[in-house]
Parts: structure tokens; sequence; C-alpha cells
């Protein structure tokens, strides 16, 4: 039997002792016996534990302890063999585990000792007064645990009491499991026990795991720098945030390089370690700093990274770190030179380079393996990522009128500062010509704060790799977040300083705001300079000219509902807008409302593609056959009717597709002053076509497929009108004069005119691009070549629709014709095609009215019986005549003659459906005598017990037999003397005592191929 011990951290604790008892000795040589395999259990128990110790070592940890009959059984995290410490003498120890009800238990049974305290009882209520406050809280009641020295402790509060009551088996190895560690007890050279964790207490390896913003970067780590410019190189720098006498890529910023590390093992808890820092090396460099010169790490990173996912993020800056300057354009102008005996001594391809690796401390005090110890990454190569100051950008998350929200990549950057060297006047000149990207209401605050970004547009590595002209935030690449500060520049225009006299600005927050009686605000435009810092370091400045508005418009999007559905018929439908109810909007009377808006109105065709409203293009709004009338090029909706008339006709012509349109009527006001700029009027309609259906002629069809044969005989009796020529249209009620299929439609009449136009036909495509298949009379389908009105196999041709004959087209026709392809399909007994389309055609669109498939059946059929039958033991056989042998009729019923018929209706058919072959099955044994295979002849004999043959009555079909005609009966093919042809059947196999019958293969040839078949023909005993 097994016992399990789930462990949990934090919740489960239990004590596992393994006893040693005593043993009967029975003889020396049992003794000695039993010595050593005492001895074999203990030295197994000390490897057991050397083992454990060893794999904790390297960073394993306990996952559970299993108790059986064995032992103690250690699960581990990593380690697919779970490890034993064997019970000695077959003894095995208690199990002390914690209880649901708050005790220990002992082997399953309670101690009615607890294993935590009862949470005392709030304190009584304090004094009554002003300010009367609880009496102090009761204390939590005592509990007890399994101490180290095998006794229960009792805990009250911080008071450890130890008790008389021993725990812990005397002697024996025991296993306590406090949710954090297994400690394993009386252990030889262990006074305080083996403690082996129940998670990872210390991490053992670091794994680097590269972060670069590009995957083209490698496992490199760049360190970030925003670096001077040649604007920085001059002796004065040209702009105000440049430095002076520079030189190129100086660092005015250092970013944060971002250092991830799997750490190994995994879930190691973040309070187990901390980074101390990195360790600095270099290759062909002389070492004279090597011990100072170390890359900065962030504060936080020390004890406060990220640590997601057994993953440590730490940052790291170049600050204080001289990187190796090897003469790249993007190297530390300031970093350090290789050592002169090994420039140009290594050759040109050696690689100057810059590693560091990671360094962090175990700090779980509590695992005497890992405390303070230190664990080192492996080292990896470090450049340098450099931004150049010029690349470094201010600019707007928002357009102008601040109604839609850009993300990074589509961000408006501010306008260039002025050189330091321009003069007064021409920095009037060049505050003039910028243009106005932002405006602000006169009324209120307005937080610039809110609309102004840092970014980056370019970088470049010491590795000769340039990041793509893009956006980046400024954090993204490792930066700290930037801060903004705002100052009013002066620009004088309009005899006025556009800025100082109206602007009041925070120059902290960026917040804006006029004088509530300063009305003269309004319209003009104040220029503000953006200086950007990280940190201390100005990085950019940028020009942001705003214009003051009386009140921020809006952009409207009003619905309307004039322009109904239609459904178009033959004639050009008209609707209306009334313009009253986009006055009742605006609160403006007509007037005002041409005043705003006047000459700046134009519209929109709008159609619904995928799912989405889109704009057509001039071409297509013209080819859709929707307009606005009196409107040209889509402007100027009504021109100077605007001021004349208060409505807009909408037309949709006949040929208009169907879809899901709108008519947008857009407006852009004249004014400033006005709520709405733009606004957009929008008109919502859709153009569909009728419900169109037509009811079948259930006289030609079976189980929901049309039937179609041959034409009965018209004139004579002439093969050349034996065709397959069918008019479609009788497969549907029909009207009684045209003798076209009658459509009907819903509606029944359009929304402007009639169906006059409206054409039905007849198809081998539906409007979804499926086209016709055949299937032959056994279910397969055959490979054909489908066009709208024609079906081919290879070069035959099997039908076709709106043939011609005699050089006049059979409008809704569908004929076969005399193929190869054709016949060998009708041999099989009949077969479909499938899809055949009725449709309906519009000045506008097509519409499937019916799919249906239409069975082409073979005309003739062969009797399955013979007329005549055999009689046996005649002395030179039985003939009977092919007359009496095969017989058929057509699709209609009618019989078909066969040689020798002497019916005039009879024989008339035969040459109508070019009767040309009718035999039995062409198998001779041999062509003198003609005798038939008798393999080939299925009958309904049986052998008996005795070997003989005799009917068996229960088989009626070919399908059922399964003895062919025996040997020693024939049957022969001959002519008589009156020139007709007979089957003679003989037989030497003994005299027919019962009638039995015989199935023979028989076919008969004619203008659309043959027909195969088999007859049922009796043979019976002789009557005496």
């Amino acid at each position: 039997m097994k016992k399990n011990v789930k462990l949990v951290k934090y919740v489960l604790l239990c004590a596992i002792s393994l006893g040693v008892s005593s043993t009967f000795l029975t003889s020396c040589k049992d003794y000695d016996d039993d010595i050593d395999n005492l001895q074999s259990q203990i030295d197994a128990n000390k490897d057991a534990i050397v083992k454990l110790q060893t794999l904790v070592g390297n960073g394993q940890f306990i996952t559970g302890v299993t108790k059986t009959d064995d032992g103690l059984v250690f699960s581990l995290a990593n380690e697919g063999t779970p490890i034993t410490i064997p019970a000695v003498n077959g003894k095995n120890g208690t199990v002390v585990t914690m209880g649901e009800n708050g005790n220990w238990f002992l082997d399953d049974v309670d101690s009615g000792k607890p294993w935590k305290g009862v949470k005392g009882d709030t304190g009584d209520q304090g004094p009554a007064g002003s300010a009367g406050s609880a009496g102090p809280a009761g204390k939590d009641g005592a509990y007890y645990v399994p101490n180290a020295d095998g006794y229960w402790h009792k805990i009250d509060g911080k008071v450890d009491t130890k008790t008389d009551q021993p725990w812990l088996p005397v002697g024996t190895i025991t296993a306590v499991c406090d949710g954090t560690y297994v400690t394993l007890y009386n252990v030889a050279g262990y006074e305080n026990g083996v403690k082996l964790p129940m998670s990872p207490s210390f991490v053992a390896s670091l794994s680097y795991i590269p972060t670069n913003i590009d995957s083209k970067l490698g496992e490199i780590a760049f360190f970030p720098v925003i670096g001077t410019d040649d604007d920085s190189k001059l002796a004065t720098g040209k702009y105000e945030y440049n430095w002076n006498n520079e030189a190129l890529s100086t660092t005015m910023v250092n970013g944060w390089c971002d250092f991830a590390f799997k750490v190994n093992p995994s879930n190691v808890a973040k309070e187990y370690f901390e980074a101390v820092g990195f360790m600095a090396d270099s290759a062909y460099v002389a070492k004279t700093k090597a011990s100072t010169n170390v890359p900065t790490l962030n504060e936080n990173s020390k004890k406060n990274f990220d640590y997601i996912d057994n993953v440590m993020h730490v940052k790291a800056s170049a600050a204080g770190y001289q990187l190796i300057n090897d003469g790249n354009t993007y190297d530390d102008p300031d970093g350090m030179k290789p050592s002169p005996e090994f420039q140009g001594a290594v050759g040109s391809e050696v690689t100057y380079v810059n590693t560091v690796a990671l360094q962090v401390k175990n700090v779980n005090a509590s695992d005497e393996n890992a405390a303070n110890s230190l664990v080192t990454s492996k080292y990896i190569n470090v450049k340098r990522m450099v931004v150049p100051q010029k690349y470094t950008m201010v600019g707007l998350n928002t357009d102008p009128s601040r109604k839609k929200q850009y993300a990074v990549t589509q961000f408006v950057d501010l306008q260039p500062m002025y050189a330091k060297s321009t003069s007064s006047a021409d920095i009037q000149k060049f505050l003039a010509q910028l243009p106005v990207q932002l405006q602000v209401p006169f009324s209120g605050t307005t937080e610039l704060s809110k609309y102004i970004e840092g970014y980056v547009t370019k970088y470049f590595t010491n590795t000769g790799f340039e990041g793509k002209e893009s956006q980046y935030l400024l954090p993204k690449l490792g930066f700290d977040k930037p801060t903004f500060k705002y100052s009013k520049e002066s620009f004088k225009a309009a005899e006025v300083d556009q800025t100082q006299k109206y602007l009041i600005l925070d120059e902290n927050t960026g917040d804006i705001s006029f004088r509530p009686e300063q009305t003269a605000a309004i319209l003009r435009e104040p220029v503000i300079k953006v200086q950007m810092y990280i940190g201390k370091t100005l990085v950019m400045s940028k020009l942001l000219k705003i214009k003051v508005v009386k009140d921020l418009q809006e952009e409207e999007t009003f619905p309307i509902d004039d322009l109904k559905d239609a459904v178009l018929g033959c004639s050009t439908y008209s609707q209306t807008i009334d313009f009253d109810q986009i006055f009742n909007h605006c609160k403006y009377s007509k007037e005002q409302f041409v005043e705003a808006y006047s000459g700046n109105d134009t519209w929109t065709l709008l159609k619904k593609v995928d799912g989405k409203y889109v704009a057509l293009s001039k071409a297509e709004t013209n080819a859709s056959g929707i307009s606005v009338k009196g409107a040209n090029d889509n402007a100027a909706i009504l021109g100077t009717a605007l001021t004349e008339n208060n409505t807009v006709t909408v037309e949709t012509a006949s040929f208009t597709l169907p879809g899901e349109y709108a008519i947008q009527l857009n407006f852009k006001a004249n004014s400033s002053s006005v709520q709405y700029n733009p606004l957009y009027v929008v008109d919502y309609f859709n153009i569909t076509l009728p419900t169109v259906t037509a009811s079948i002629n259930t006289t030609y069809w079976a189980n929901g497929v049309a039937q179609a044969n041959v034409q009965a005989p018209k004139t004579a009796y002439d093969s050349k009108e034996c065709i397959f020529d069918t008019d479609l249209n009788i497969y549907f009620v029909t009207n009684s004069t045209t003798g076209k299929a009658i459509l009907k439609y819903n509606p029944t009449t359009p929304s402007v005119g009639n169906y006059d136009c409206a054409r039905a036909d007849f198809v081998f495509e539906t409007l979804a691009g499926k086209t016709a298949t055949i299937v032959d009379g056994k279910g397969k389908a055959i490979t054909a070549t489908v066009t709208a009105k024609q079906i081919k196999i290879g070069n035959d041709i099997i039908a076709t629709i709106d043939p011609q004959v005699g050089g006049i087209v059979e409008t809704d026709h569908i004929e076969l014709t005399n193929s190869d392809a054709t016949k060998a399909l009708l041999n099989t007994g009949k077969f479909t095609i499938k899809n055949v389309v009725l449709k309906n055609t519009f000045s506008n669109g097509v519409i499937d009215v019916k799919v249906f498939d239409i069975d082409f059946v073979r005309p003739l059929a062969i009797d399955p019986k013979a007329k005549g039958a055999f009689t046996d033991a005649q002395d030179m056989g039985d003939d009977l005549a092919y007359t009496d042998l095969i017989s058929m009729t057509d699709w209609r019923g009618y019989a078909v003659a066969v040689e020798g018929d002497n019916k005039k209706h009879e024989v008339d058919l035969a040459k109508f459906y070019a009767v040309n072959a009718w035999n039995v099955c062409p198998f001779y044994l041999d062509t003198d005598n003609k005798t038939l295979l008798n393999t080939e002849i299925l009958t309904n004999l049986e052998a008996d017990d005795e070997g003989n043959w005799i009917p068996n009555e229960s088989i009626t079909t070919p399908a059922d037999a399964k003895v062919t005609l025996p040997a020693g009966t024939n049957l022969t093919v001959k002519v008589g003397t009156d020139g007709k042809y007979y089957l003679n059947y003989k037989t030497n196999m003994g005299t027919v005592k019962k009638a039995y019958k015989m199935w023979i293969p028989v076919h008969v040839g004619y203008k659309w191929g043959e027909v195969m078949g088999t007859v049922e023909v009796i043979v019976n005993p002789v009557v005496k």
C-alpha cells in the first residue's frame, strides 16, 4: 500500500520519521547478515541524502514527498527519477500533517495540538470622551510546532516554550516539511539537520536574452545616447539647443540599455536575489581602468527590477563608462583607444569590443548553500546606439481642430527653430511664414501638454546599422520620458505683438488662456517656443503657431432619412432632400445658412464595400447612374440655387447596380463663428432587385428533376426527327400566348416604371460562377468544359442552349448533339446535366430565378423476359426465334420492332430509332459453330447433395444467380430456312425434371448508341 503526502508551499507541514527497530537474532550467522543488511540500508540513506544535496545545490527543489512501504520518495522539479530514502529494517516513520481543523495530525490521528493560533477578539470599547478610541486588541491564541530538538514547542506571541512531550522518535531520520524547506533531522554529521528547499531558493545561472528594437541588431546590447550633430561642432552652436565646439557624436544624454536575463532555475522568488552591478572587459584595449570602467546600473534595477515569467530586466547606461573608440562615426569621441601595441598589429579584421556581464547576489539568508553567493552571467558584447540631436523631434498628436487623435508614426512635427545668429527683423519674417498648427478657443483653458509629444525619427549604431526613418517614442529607445518647457515667442503682425499682448501661458504646464475682456485676441496667431528636456539637458526646441478662435468648431455628421430604399424598374427614379431639417439642426435661418456655407458645398457618393462605406471617385460616380440634379463635377450642390430652392433632387438611373449607397452633402464654413465646420449631411439608401420566382410544370418533372427525351415522330418515321430537342420553358408554367415561363415579381411593380425591360434566359452558369456539371447513369461525375450556352467533353459537343437549326436560332431550347461522347453517356441508361439556370436580366442586374437539373433518358429499353421458352430433350435441340427472344419498347411504352417483326407501327418505330443491330452479345466460343460461352450465361440452378443440378426458385434475378450454364448444354446462333435468326438450345447433361431459368446477355444498336441487357428465358421439361 502507498500513501501520498502532497506538499503545498505555506500550507502543508508534515513530519515523517523513518524508524530503526530491534531484530530477533537466532544465530551468529543470522546476526552478521542482519548487521550487514542494516549497514547497507544506512549507506543507502546516506547516498540518497548526498544525492538530494547535490541536486539542490545545482538549483533543484523538492516538489513532493510520498510515503511508501519502501521509505520516503522525494520528487524534484526538473528530475525525472524520484530519490528514495529507504526505510530502515522495514520500519517507516510517522507522518505529521496539518489538519483542516487547525490541529496537528499524527498518521491521520488528531493530536489535539493546534498548528495555528486562533485570532484574538477585538478589544473592548474605550472610555467615553470627545476622542474615545478602541481598547487594545486581544492576543492571538497559542499554537505548537514540532521543534528540531524532538519536542513540541508552544508558541504564544513571542514566547517559545519547550514542552515535555516528544514528537521525534529517538535515533531515526525524520523529515520536517514546513512549506518552505524539507529539513532532515538525526542525520550523522549535521547537528542542525539537512535543509532542502521546497521552492527555488537561489539563482544558479543567468541566460542573456537580446531585447533590441530591431532583430537585425543581433545579440549585441546597445547603450542609447543622444549625441551632438554637425551644428554643435561650431565654436558657437547654431541653434539654442546645440553645444559649442564639440566633436561629432559627443554624448549629450545617456539612455538606458535594457538587459534581459532568464533566471535559472525557474520560479526563484524575487526577494531571494538582487542585482549587484556589471563587470566589464574589453579586447585589445589597455586596461588601466578595468576595475572602475563599468556601466551604471539603474538604482531601481538593483532590487525593484522587472521580473516576469522567470525573466529579469535590468537597465544600465553608459554614464561613466568608456566604450572603445575605434574610429567609427558613432563611437564615443571620449572613449577608450585601442592600446598601441595592438593597433595595426593584428590586422584590419580585428574588432575592438567592450563586453559586460551582470552579477546578481543570492540574499536568502536561510539557505546556507547559497546565502551571499554571486552569480555572473556570460559576457555580452556592448556597443553604442546614437540618436543625432537633429533627429529628436517635438510634435503634435492631434489635427489643428483637435478632433482627431494621432498615434506614434502619425505625429505632426512642430516648426524648426531659427538660428541664434538670425537678426530680429529676419526672425519676424521667419515667424510670419510659419503655418498655424493648432486652433485654440478664446474661452477657457487649453492644456497644451496633452497634445505635445517627444520622439525620435532616426537612430544609428557604431556597427553600421541605420534604423529606418519613422517615429519612435523616446522611452521606446531607452531614454527617460522627456519634459517640456513653454515660453512666449514675440511675433509682431498687424501692428501688435500677437503673442505678448494676448497670450497667457504657464511655462511649466503649457496651459493657454486669454483674458475674457480681451476679445481682440480672437483670430490672432501667437507663437510658442516648446523646449524638450531629458533630465536637465535641453535636447530640442521647436516653434508652434496657434490661432485663437471664438469657439472650437466641431466636425458634425448629421444623418437624415429623406432618400428611401428602392426596387428599380425600367425608368429613372427621383427623390428629394428637404433642406429645412438641415437649417433647423444648425439653428439657422435659410439666409444665415446660405451666408455661412454658400460656395463651399460639394457632394459625394458613398457605397458599402466589404462592410464599410467608401467614397466613389468621379468616374465611379458617373458610371453608377446616381446624381444630384443640377450639380456638376460633384461641386456646388445647388450653385446659386442654394439661395432660391429649398430641396435637392437625387436621381437614380435604371441601370444603377444594386447596393447600399449614401449621398453625403459636404459643407465647409465661410466663417469661424459657426458651430459646425465641416458639416456632413448623410442620407443612406439601398437599391435592390426584385425577388423573382417561377412555378414548375410538374408534368415534366420526376423526383425534383426535369425529364428530357427524344421527340416523338412529327411528319414521318425518319431518324432525322429522332432528336433530343426540348423547349426549356415547358418545365415551368407558361404564358399561353407567348409560350414563355411566367415570372412572378415581388414587388409586382417597382418603385418607378415597370419590368418591361426584363428578359428571361437559360444558361449553364449561375451568377456566383457555379457552372453546370454532368453525372452519368452510374452516378459518376464526368469532366466537361462548360460555357454559358454549351457543354463539351473533349472535342465532342454534348448539349447546346439556343441552338441553330437551319440557320435559325431556337431560343430557350436545349439540344443534344449526336456525338460519340453523348452516346456513351446515354449507354449508361441516362445522364444528368446539373445547374441549368433560368435567369432574369434587368438593366441594372441579373437574378437567378431557378437553378435546376435535367435528366436525359435513354429512349429504348429491352424487355427483361423473353416471349418464348426452350423445351428440353429435343433431338435436334430446340430453336427460339430472335423475335421471341428480344423485344423492346421506347420511352412511351410503344413496342419497337426487331428483325422479323411484321407489325407496321413497330417496324416504323424501328426505322425512326434507326435500330441497326439486335443480337445476343457476340462472345462466341468460335466463329464457326457460333456457340455462346456458358460462363456468360447465369442460371438459377444449384447442385444438390448428390451433385445433381436442380432449380432454386428463390433466385429470381441475375443479380442473385451464382451458377452459370453447366457443361454439356450449349446455346448456338443459327439462321433458319426462312432467313431469320434463331438461338438453338441443346443439352447432353440429362433430362430436365423441372423448369429452370437462364439469363442471356443481349444488345440492340440504335441511333443514340446501344442498349445492353439480359433476357430471362425459361427451359421447360419435355411433356410426354
